[in-house]
């Protein structure tokens, strides 16, 4: 019996059946954490440059990191101090283009701090695994900006 062919993306690009999540625990409370993903400065912090706040239905480019890696996507909800979604890729890499996936993140309040849970659905296969150790990287550096506002 053969196993159905996986998802396949506009460019017919098989998406990975499986989203990829990263975790990471944060000893402030929740309002505080929802800041670092709602407010531009403090997204700068952690994150990268973003020109305005995030809004639901607003576009954004960020670059990322010293090496021009520009994310492109759409803010596509907000509910504090629980939830963001965004769709999101790159610019210049063509198997995740601009806006091509979505990301979820979502805080909740745990053993006197906050968990943060990052989903990020509809990568092609491959790419999954630069994403999971750049999603890493991200919130360990969200926890740096977070304790170094406290």
């Amino acid at each position: 019996m053969s196993q159905p062919a996986p998802q396949a993306d506009a460019a017919g690009i098989p998406l990975s059946e499986q989203p990829l999540f990263s975790e990471q625990w944060i000893a402030a409370p929740i309002e505080a954490v929802f800041d670092f993903l709602v407010d531009k400065n403090k997204l700068g912090r952690w994150f990268g440059e973003f020109a305005d706040a995030p809004s639901v239905g607003e576009s954004y480019s960020v670059t990322i990191g010293d090496d021009d890696h520009v994310a492109q996507g759409e803010f596509l909800v907000i509910e504090p101090p629980e939830k963001i979604v965004f769709s999101w890729g790159w610019s210049h890499f063509e198997p995740v283009p601009a806006g091509s996936t979505t990301v979820t993140i979502t805080l909740s309040e745990v053993d006197d701090g906050t968990l943060v849970v990052l989903r990020h659905d509809g990568l092609p296969l491959g790419p999954e695994d630069i994403h999971a150790v750049g999603w890493k990287e991200c919130l360990q550096r969200l926890v740096v900006a977070v304790n170094a506002a406290a």
